[in-house]
């Protein structure tokens, strides 16, 4: 997967040591359905080349485009040919109360959800299906589920799509248990998506993490 950071400024917007330490998980952890190297470029103008592309608005706070899927591009063996006009941009806001900062967050969120099986050892989700529930919206809040219950009763905006990365150390039925009943109906559109991976890997954090989008 290839990452450009979005800016003509020198040095690199992201910490290399924390860049370094996902391409090793995400070379270590390649498989059928994520088989493509980890690198990053920083530049002004977009490569079209790039998966992902991240522009920094503050500390918190970050600008991601991908690039926009359908089920009748995911279907199709053609070889797309890409314009700038294809992207889907969205802002995602860190509302984890951790230290750590949101590009090294959102990069092993990723590669939780794409290189990392679940607890029984199956595949539960890929790159398409992140950016499926990412491209429902404009906006998406990283939090945790102990910081969701909070959250959910300060924001009246509905929620149109969930991704949920379960990492923490329980059972798996209790963690689905414990995901089917966090997001409630009243705070979901008609139209919701949830997709999850629920994990136990010591490459992630023993935590459960959710990216939860909006439309503004």
């Amino acid at each position: 997967m290839r990452i450009q950071f979005i800016s003509k400024q020198k040095p690199l917007i992201c910490d290399e040591v924390d860049l370094e330490r996902v391409k090793s998980l995400w070379d270590k952890n390649m498989h059928g359905y994520s088989n493509e190297a980890f690198t990053w470029i920083q530049a002004e103008k977009i490569d079209l080349m790039a998966e992902v592309y991240v522009e920094v608005i503050t500390s918190k706070k970050l600008k991601v485009g991908i690039w926009k899927t359908t089920s009748a591009r995911t279907n199709s063996h053609r070889e797309e040919v890409r314009h700038f006009n294809d992207l889907h941009w969205i802002t995602v806001e860190d509302h984890a109360t951790d230290q750590e900062g949101l590009i090294s967050k959102l990069l092993l969120f990723i590669f939780g959800m794409v290189c990392v099986p679940n607890q029984i050892g199956c595949f539960m989700t890929d790159w398409t299906d992140m950016k499926m529930a990412l491209q429902y919206g404009n906006e998406a809040k990283y939090i945790s589920f102990n910081e969701f219950a909070h959250h959910a009763r300060s924001d009246q905006k509905k929620i149109v799509s969930s991704l949920m990365l379960l990492n923490e150390d329980l059972p798996f039925s209790k963690k689905l248990e414990n995901a089917t009943s966090l997001i409630t109906q009243s705070l979901v559109s008609q139209d919701y998506l949830s997709i999850m991976n629920i994990t136990k890997s010591d490459q992630l954090p023993h935590a459960n993490m959710l990216l939860l989008v909006c439309k503004n």
